[in-house]
């Protein structure tokens, strides 16, 4: 019988082999740091509209979100007085302070999902919106397929009906994919200013942890990293600073650390032969750097990782 790996399965390192255990392929977070959002969706309702005869609504202004998703169109309407048309696997975004006008056919139908977005601590209304004021009603148009958003909002509503102790909870997760994937649907350009920013920092993050993981078995510079991202050094430095508190040299170096944390798990794994696949001039420089960052010798790694303790010591401040 193969012996098992003492790390946790889903950390087990690809290149460590073990008889009879194969991992087919792995998937992480997409981005290993996120940044606090000051605001969270809130499902106010979702509501299935199926058309049958001639309905208009008179002009009214919106005091909350509102994303009308075409199953059958088109819907037809007037947002701020301009004639706007959504075909069918299309939606449309309707924004507190918008006023919208509709006329509805037969044979027309879609979903309505009303939200907020409220402060994280409270049921206060935040401050930030969506989208820029000067995007157009025809710029908050965006291609919204059935096969992408239907079942999410079937499920947002088969959990009222379901009313199981944790259904609420499961609503507003569900209502977070959702939102999103709305705003990865939506033209980066007609977002509000803390959105785009938002965008561009998870970008930034996306690839830089993109690199480091490809690059996670050698010896990179900051100037080679910067290089790499078609960025100044600089400019490299305050990003990682403003993203994530720490210099890009510290960053790359705690990934490898942690990676290694993992590798000296393993059964038969040395900590030379890690010093060595990581990198490092030698297995004496691995250990300062590895007992500097995890605060703990890299001989102890084994014996935490069997009892499921890794982490370095900055983790959770």
């Amino acid at each position: 019988m193969s012996q098992t790996p003492n790390a946790d399965h889903i950390n087990y390192p690809l290149e460590v082999g073990t008889p009879g255990y194969i991992v087919t392929q792995a998937t992480r977070r997409a981005i290993e740091q996120q940044r606090y959002l000051p605001f969270r969706p809130s499902l106010v309702g979702v509501n299935y509209v199926e058309v049958t005869q001639t309905v208009s609504y008179t002009p009214h202004q919106h005091v909350d979100y509102e994303i009308i998703f075409v199953r059958k169109g088109p819907y037809h309407c007037r947002l701020n007085r301009t004639q706007v048309e959504v075909s069918a696997d299309r939606a449309l975004i309707v924004c507190p302070g918008d006023t919208h006008e509709v006329e509805l056919h037969p044979g027309q139908s879609h979903q309505i999902l009303h939200f907020r977005l409220l402060n994280p601590s409270s049921d206060t209304q935040a401050k930030i919106p969506i989208l820029s004021p000067s995007a157009s009603p025809h710029q908050k148009v965006f291609y919204a397929p059935s096969e992408l958003f239907t079942r999410l909002l079937d499920s947002i509503q088969n959990e009222q009906d379901r009313q199981q102790p944790f259904s609420t909870q499961i609503q507003d997760s569900l209502l977070q994919t959702l939102f999103w994937r709305v705003l990865n649907q939506l033209d980066p350009r007609t977002l509000s200013q803390p959105f785009q920013q938002q965008s561009s920092d998870q970008l930034f993050l996306q690839r830089l942890y993109a690199l480091i993981e490809r690059n996670i078995h050698k010896k990179l510079s900051v100037s080679e990293i910067a290089e790499e991202l078609k960025i100044g050094r600089s400019s490299l430095a305050k990003r990682c600073q403003h993203l994530l508190g720490e210099a890009p040299s510290k960053i790359f170096a705690s990934s490898k650390i942690r990676h290694a944390a993992l590798l000296l798990s393993q059964p038969d794994v040395s900590v030379k032969e890690v010093s060595y696949r990581l990198g490092f001039q030698n297995q004496y420089h691995f250990s300062r750097v590895f007992k500097s960052i995890m605060g703990y010798p890299p001989s102890e790694a084994r014996n935490r990782g069997s009892n499921g303790a890794f982490g370095d010591r900055n983790a959770g401040n």
